[in-house]
């Protein structure tokens, strides 16, 4: 299987490939995504030691909430964007803000059916020891709005 580049550019490449399978197919992907999403990110994307200890410590809320929300996007054929900095290299780092952003509607038909539009963003902010307090007490509030 094919690994992409963790940016942008690799995951619309994923994309293109996710989105020219059938449904079923597409299907199978998408429940893969929510019920593993580590897994599903560690087979589809090169990722440096960094990265990957960084996705095996989300804590799991995190990990649920992000599978949800990118099943909801590709099974429904929806844009996923992943806007991501290049680290920086002179800093000390101590932490990764991972926020997303949708706007999914959904429409429901008199048959039954159901329309998801919409898109998502995926935004990756590395954080420095002085902005390394105030980004966990974002993201664990950000948790808490959400469960």
């Amino acid at each position: 299987m094919k690994k992409y580049s963790f940016s942008n550019e690799g995951f619309q490449s994923l994309q293109k490939q996710l989105y020219r399978l059938p449904d079923s197919l597409l299907k199978i992907q998408a429940n893969f995504v929510s019920t593993n999403f580590k897994k599903w990110v560690t087979d589809n994307f090169v990722l440096n030691n960094s990265q990957l200890n960084c996705i095996d410590i989300q804590d799991l809320k995190m990990i649920r909430f992000l599978g949800s929300q990118v099943n909801i996007a590709i099974i429904n054929r929806l844009p996923i964007t992943l806007i991501k900095p290049i680290k920086p290299i002179n800093q000390a780092l101590s932490s990764k803000l991972i926020r997303l952003e949708n706007n999914f509607t959904a429409l429901f038909e008199i048959n039954d059916k159901i329309k998801i539009g919409g898109q998502l963003t995926i935004y990756i902010t590395y954080c420095t020891k002085h902005d390394a307090n105030a980004y966990q007490k974002y993201n664990q509030q950000y948790l808490n709005q959400l469960f």
